[in-house]
């Protein structure tokens, strides 16, 4: 199975930056990756906002009783 962040978009650079495709403010899909970011940031031109994406680790499952 594969995962949503493993194919970047056309626009995307080559690299370990996570690749959103839409935009978490408005949901258009017109995303940049900033160039003056070296932290993975990306830029909506739709509504002309800036934002990161952050991975912050797993989750464990909760245990269930059986």
């Amino acid at each position: 199975m594969t995962e949503p962040f493993e194919t970047p978009r056309s626009s995307a650079p080559q690299g370990p930056r996570a690749v959103p495709f839409h935009c978490p403010y408005c949901g258009e899909e017109n995303l940049f990756p900033r160039p003056d970011d070296v932290g993975g940031g990306w830029e909506c031109r739709a509504c002309l906002r800036a934002f990161a994406v952050t991975f912050l680790g797993q989750v464990r499952r909760p245990e269930t009783a059986s």
